[in-house]
């Protein structure tokens, strides 16, 4: 089943495939917002040929006509870019994207289709990126602790507080960055407290003991980083979020008889 959409000026029909959605899917979304943000942006870029980014982006509807909407359109190609003299401008559109695009749980499975938040975390670290990078790769992390079903996912399966606590005291970070790592990283262990608590007691002990566990490793590598920006009146706000986090219960509440 294609979705067909027509461009008026050059008179070529674009086929977009929705045949692997449920009927469902395709009535309460039929299209997800990081999907819907691509198409909204190119048809913006249309209107500027002059933009670095525009012959990357035009050629995959030239080259591609058939739109898969389970993943995010030229994430490699535009993150990875090889382009010598636009890398740089094809990798901020394509983090702007999902930066703006990532509103609810499902457009970060769509993005975890293709691995991204792995392949975010692998450049973050590296001069690969710079600074305007780095800061749309934090803004995405922030947005996504913040839902609770993504930040449990990035807890447990991505192990994100233990990905913040190894990068925080890389040199190549700014002050600034590494406040809002604190952040993101009080964010995501609060998170998962709150689910450790808020879990049925018939799970096994060790679940939340072992989250318990982790926390409090990490949390002394990224107070500690906290520490030396004491200057900063945000990090202040990072060490009494994370430590209040960590000195709260996290075993699972007890449900009162009936």
């Amino acid at each position: 089943m294609k979705a067909c959409q027509t461009d008026q000026d050059e008179g070529r029909v674009v086929a977009v495939d929705i045949s692997h959605l449920q009927p469902k899917v395709l009535y309460m979304n039929y299209l997800f917002s990081v999907i819907s943000h691509f198409f909204a942006r190119v048809s913006k870029l249309m209107l500027h040929p002059e933009s670095p980014v525009f012959t990357a982006v035009l050629s995959f509807l030239s080259l591609k006509p058939v739109v898969e909407l389970n993943n995010v359109p030229e994430l490699y190609k535009m993150l990875l870019s090889s382009s010598a003299e636009h890398h740089h401008q094809e990798r901020e559109w394509v983090l702007t994207l999902i930066s703006e695009g990532l509103i609810e749980p499902m457009d970060y499975n769509i993005l975890q289709n293709r691995s991204g938040v792995k392949l975010l975390l692998s450049l973050f670290p590296t001069c690969m990126v710079d600074m305007a990078a780095r800061r749309l790769i934090l803004n995405i992390l922030k947005t996504a602790v913040r839902m609770p079903s993504v930040g449990h996912d990035l807890f447990y399966r991505m192990s994100l507080h233990s990905w913040i606590a190894s990068v925080i005291d890389n040199r190549l970070l700014t002050g600034w960055e590494r406040c809002y790592l604190g952040q993101i990283y009080s964010i995501l262990i609060d998170n998962e407290r709150e689910i450790s608590r808020h879990s049925s007691t018939d799970n096994p002990k060790y679940r939340y003991k072992v989250a318990s566990t982790c926390t409090r490793i990490t949390a002394q590598k990224v107070l500690a980083a906290m520490e030396s920006l004491s200057s900063k009146e945000t990090a202040g706000e990072n060490v009494r979020a994370i430590q209040s986090a960590i000195d709260a219960k996290w075993r699972p509440k007890r449900k009162k008889p009936l």
